[in-house]
């Protein structure tokens, strides 16, 4: 069967669907096509309070990120400052 012919069957099966099961495909379909974006969207909540540590080193890489346009330090001056170039 080719790619048209396929489209065209699964889209008499869907005609073919109740109500609750185009739910089920619907959210079948969404994570077929974002497996990344499902994932993230069901991983559980962030369960432990953030450390003081933690919220420094969170607030010194923003100040750092606003101190150069909002962008990181570039692959190559990375690779520089750890001797790998």
């Amino acid at each position: 069967m080719n790619s048209i012919d396929n489209r065209q069957h699964v889209h008499s099966l869907i005609d073919q669907l109740l109500p609750s099961q185009l739910a089920a495909i619907d959210g079948l379909l969404a994570v077929m096509l974002d497996p990344v974006g499902a994932a993230l969207r069901d991983a559980p909540r962030e369960d432990e309070e953030e450390t003081e540590e933690e919220h420094e080193a969170v607030e010194h890489a923003r100040r750092s990120l606003s101190g150069h346009g909002g962008r990181g330090t570039p692959h190559v001056d990375a690779m520089r400052r750890l001797g790998l170039d």
